[in-house]
């Protein structure tokens, strides 16, 4: 087809009523029910005015002709949609000649048109099973046998009955009887269907071909769903009241919500006067969807039911600049003189309707759709996913299918069923693209954001420890609390997996421990949501948190809130830093977070907190609870007294947020050891970043040790080290005239020194010459290999390259963590 995107298109549709109609791969058939649907003009003029509704009977019967490859090699070979439309009848009609249906009920043709019409002088008897495009007689037969045309029908009928009771009874011919008891049987089946077939095509025929583009017809379920029995009668009887009132199906997405119309479909369609019901939604309008709304709503002049599906797509109820002009449209429609109107909305959105328009919201009756039980959502999954499979040629197995029907979280955004179809649909089209032959738990897709967590829940502890240094305590006491959330094994799932307050000075690492928790729990420490609670200080802040009602200054500006940023990052770190800081009615926001896990913003939209991990930071009550000395001095190092501390505590903040806490950490003061650990780590991170950026520095074991001592202030931690390594190395380099240096400790300072052993006078032959003799990059065996010989260095100069590796390591490997 020349226009390759209507192609895809028409495709991509087939796909879809593939899923409704059935069958393993979208066919001939399936594309020429998306051409009924969206091609009503072309596909009037192929198949003709009742080609629809025998399609309709094809799809039902699981006739289906062709194969996938048939339909992309006429859809690469059609000129427009009606040549296309042409060539699909051509196709479907050859397909039902030479493989005729058994009976006229199950596999009727594609077209009326096709039957030959029976002469007038001769009526036909009727016959078990009429052949669907049966060819017309030669000359020759029917000059043979002119008498037996001459008979009247009334002498016809009576010979042919007495014939055929002969031959299945006397003769016995099972196949025969067979066939006549399913002939008797489809002829009462007959004698209903054209009635159905004309009463579709009444209530379809008054609406123009632009209206059929928008709005589809919604058929009856073939079954029963006893388990949505209860919701489809409530809703059916909301349509038939006498007040007009307009009917809103709200649930969770992929609950079913769109699903259950066909059960409601089948209640209008078994009253004594039934009621059509047609559908529009996201996936029908290409258009204004007011005025796709307006145009259908001025073709329906009979009794019939309108359903609005994913009005919150189509309204965009997840935006600031929702569709008043269409919800107002919707809001009208309710005293239409025919027509009654279903929506069908996402329950997270359902809460903004009173928000934008609270008319529109009176009217509303609310049906809400539950979530099916665990035994039936796998049956769903299973047949559908199995349907999925078989379409690809591929097989699944049980681990897949366990593993997606794992219980969703909040990042997906989708419930069960319709999830585990989703992550199964994914999984088939990702090992039919890999050439696997069986569907297998990593084809669902470990990186994405739903997957399990990165870190195994035996490390998490070790994985923190070597981050974060001199805080083993605090660590274990974090890393038991996410042990048990990890293990799905916490009392409330719907709070957050863990609500902390770490107490401690400035520089132990508070800041740091929840940057390496997002990293280990959720991939990376962009993870992190970090508020700075100084900048709340008074009462008016609250609304940077969840936004202002509408018409306040900042409501039109959600990105800056904090309800935004979770909702599009679901699993992540909050850091609450310096809470004491903030208004005590900013704490009160937090409540309903810490307890319910979730916060409704100024718009009405709900984020959700399920999946974070929630942290305050603070440093109350540590100047009381620390140990004194006797005298005048101060032991900052001595261990923190917890009971004073907590007491403290429990005086300055409130009772029912810290009765919300999960853990309150405390963190002490850092000891000189952990101080020449962290040195260790972030010397390693410095020449890391300097190798990245073509330098090549060595430094030998004391100048990490000379950084860690000189940089030791109990009072500040380990800020106070991150400043003398500014201070004492980096700006030493910075003023060295090559990127090629060698650092070491000199009269108790740090100097860059030369070939020979002694200061550099930081000249550039001086520098080329020390490159050139001996240095190289330091390797992870820096601080512990013994190296080759190196001349001998003066008296008092420092160890020589010793510390520094053999010229065949290779460059740019970062030493020892500690």
């Amino acid at each position: 087809m020349r226009d390759s995107s209507t192609a895809s298109q028409i495709l991509d549709a087939s796909l879809l009523v593939m899923k409704h109609w059935g069958g393993t791969q979208p066919t001939l058939t399936h594309a020429a029910w998306v051409l009924a649907e969206k091609y009503a003009t072309e596909f009037n003029q192929a198949f003709g005015p009742h080609g629809r509704d025998l399609l309709k009977s094809l799809l039902m019967a699981k006739r289906f002709s062709g194969t996938e490859d048939d339909l992309k090699q006429i859809l690469s070979q059609s000129d427009d949609v009606a040549v296309f439309a042409r060539q699909l009848r051509a196709k479907i009609e050859a397909d039902l000649e030479a493989n005729p249906p058994s009976s006229a009920r199950s596999e009727p043709r594609p077209t009326r048109e096709a039957r030959p019409p029976a002469p007038v002088s001769r009526p036909e008897a009727p016959t078990p099973a009429p052949e669907p495009a049966a060819p017309a007689e030669s000359p020759a037969e029917t000059e043979a046998k002119p008498e037996e045309e001459a008979k009247p029908a009334e002498e016809a009928r009576p010979e042919t009955e007495a014939e055929s009771k002969p031959e299945t009874t006397v003769v016995g011919d099972t196949k025969k009887a067979e066939a006549a008891e399913a002939a008797e049987e489809d002829a009462k089946k007959e004698a209903s269907e054209p009635k159905q077939e004309e009463q579709a095509e009444e209530d379809d025929g008054a609406l123009s071909d632009r209206t059929k583009k928008y709005i589809h017809r919604v058929w009856p379920a073939e079954e029963e769903d006893k388990l949505r029995a209860g919701e489809a009668t409530d809703i059916a009887a909301q349509l038939l009241r006498d007040d007009a009132v307009i009917t809103a199906i709200v649930g969770e997405r992929g609950a079913g919500r769109t699903t259950i119309l066909g059960q409601v479909a089948a209640r209008l369609a078994s009253l004594p006067n039934p009621l059509p019901m047609w559908r529009m939604g996201p996936d029908t309008i290409t258009t204004s969807a007011q005025g796709a709304l307006n145009t259908a709503l001025s073709d329906i002049t009979g009794p019939g039911v309108l359903v609005v599906d994913d009005l919150d797509v189509l309204a965009r109820l997840s935006t600031d600049h929702a569709n008043r002009d269409l919800l107002t449209a919707i809001g009208e429609a309710r005293y239409h003189e025919h027509a009654r109107l279903i929506l069908v909305i996402d329950q997270r959105y359902f809460s903004r309707l009173p928000v934008i328009t609270q008319t529109l919201a009176d009217t509303l009756e609310v049906v809400s759709v539950r979530t099916l039980p665990p035994e039936e959502t796998s049956r769903i999954v299973r047949e559908r996913a199995t349907r999925l499979a078989q379409r690809l040629d591929l097989e699944l197995s049980e681990e897949a299918v366990e593993a997606a029907l794992t219980p969703p979280i909040a990042a997906d955004g989708i419930v069960h069923p319709g999830l585990g179809i989703g992550r199964l649909d994914l999984a088939c089209a990702r090992a039919y693209v890999e050439g696997a032959l069986i569907v297998d738990v990593e084809h669902l897709g470990a990186g994405s954001d739903s997957s399990p967590m990165r870190t195994e829940t035996a490390n998490l502890a070790t994985v923190l420890k070597e981050r974060v240094k001199g805080q083993d305590e605090a660590i274990e006491r974090v890393a038991r609390r996410l042990t048990l959330t990890r293990a799905h094994l916490d009392l409330r799932p719907d709070r957050p997996n863990g609500v902390f307050l770490f107490i401690g000075p400035t520089g132990v690492g508070k800041t740091q421990l929840a940057k390496e928790i997002a990293a280990a729990e959720f991939g990376n420490q962009d993870r992190l949501i970090r508020l700075d609670m100084s900048e709340y200080y008074h009462e008016s802040d609250i609304s940077r948190i969840a936004g202002p009602p509408p018409g306040y200054v900042g409501s039109t500006e959600p990105e800056s809130w904090l309800t935004t940023k979770v909702a599009a990052m679901p699993r992540c770190v909050v850091l609450l830093d310096e809470i004491e800081k903030a208004h005590p009615r900013v704490w009160n926001v937090f409540l309903q977070v810490f307890d319910a896990g979730r916060l409704t913003d100024g718009r009405g939209v709900t984020a959700d907190f399920s999946e974070t991990v929630m942290i305050m930071t603070s440093n109350l009550g540590l100047q009381e609870a620390r140990s004194r000395t006797i005298g005048f001095g101060e032991d900052l190092t001595a261990h923190v007294d917890e009971d004073r501390l907590m007491a403290v505590v429990k005086e300055r903040m409130a009772p029912e947020l810290l009765n919300r806490v999960d853990e309150i950490v405390v963190f002490n003061t850092l000891t000189p050891k952990a101080i020449e650990q962290i040195a260790i780590n972030e010397l390693a991170t410095v020449r890391q970043r300097l190798n990245a950026s073509g330098w090549q520095v060595t430094w030998t074991p004391e100048v990490t040790r000379w950084l860690a001592e000189t940089g030791y202030d109990p009072a500040f931690g380990a800020r106070h080290l991150h400043r003398n390594i500014e201070k004492e190395l980096l700006i030493l380099l910075a003023e060295a005239p090559t990127k090629m240096l060698h650092v070491d400790v000199l009269d108790n300072r740090l100097a860059v020194l030369s070939a020979e052993g002694v200061e550099s006078d930081n000249t550039p032959a001086a520098s080329t010459k020390a490159a050139d003799s001996r240095l190289s990059p330091v390797t992870a065996d820096d601080e512990t290999t013994t190296p080759p010989p190196a001349p001998a260095p003066a008296a008092d100069a420092a160890p020589t390259a010793g510390a520094e590796g053999t010229a065949e390591e290779e460059p740019g490997e970062p030493t020892p963590e500690g």
